[in-house]
């Protein structure tokens, strides 16, 4: 039987000392476990499927045992990891719990089914934390940006750049008059 305890870089014995609780670790070490398990039983499934098409004639022999395919890693955790350091790196601490799951809501982020890419990210992060508030503090969560960054499912920041470049007295005024339009009519109904 092949063993399968293939070190990864990112395994959890470095990553969760500082981050998460103790029930945090036991949970995913014993995810770990689970998974570890399943490709130990995917791997004699592989090996009982072969075993039966080799009877039935349904493929040639092969000349060696069929081994599992090990699963690439998969890339979602490298932009996890890549998006935590330069979300830290922005706030200058660590990240809190709310804010790890905004960081894993970004990683998934697509545009035109691609995955957004991380620089465009940490950039607009960047600049949606560096600019204050209405009551002049600057931003200390990234709650604060996660709307904004979730816009660029849907364009890039290059594109909303130009976009708001071009049209930005244009795209104003046009707002301004919906506003009073709806306020005409509002007070039409009173």
């Amino acid at each position: 039987m092949l063993s399968l305890n293939v070190r990864s870089p990112h395994d959890i014995d470095a990553h969760t000392q500082n981050v998460f609780s103790q029930d945090d670790v036991a949970s995913i070490r014993n995810l770990k476990i689970a998974v570890q398990s399943i490709r130990r039983s995917l791997a004699e499934v592989e090996t009982a499927i072969s075993e039966i098409e080799q009877r039935s004639g349904a493929l040639p022999a092969p000349s060696d045992p069929v081994e599992p395919s090990i699963p690439q890693v998969d890339p979602v955790i490298d932009r996890v990891e890549e998006l935590r350091l330069g979300c830290e790196a922005i706030l200058r601490r660590a990240l809190r719990g709310h804010e790890r799951s905004i960081v894993l809501s970004w990683a998934l982020l697509e545009r035109d089914g691609a995955l957004v890419p991380t620089a465009e990210i940490l950039e607009l992060t960047q600049r949606s934390l560096s600019r204050p508030t209405p009551d002049g503090t600057l931003p200390s969560s990234l709650k604060w940006c996660d709307t904004t960054v979730q816009t660029l499912a849907r364009a890039s920041v290059a594109q909303m750049r130009g976009r708001a470049a071009r049209n930005h007295a244009a795209e104003l005024a046009s707002l301004y008059e919906d506003m009073a339009d709806r306020l005409e009519s509002q007070e039409v109904k009173r």
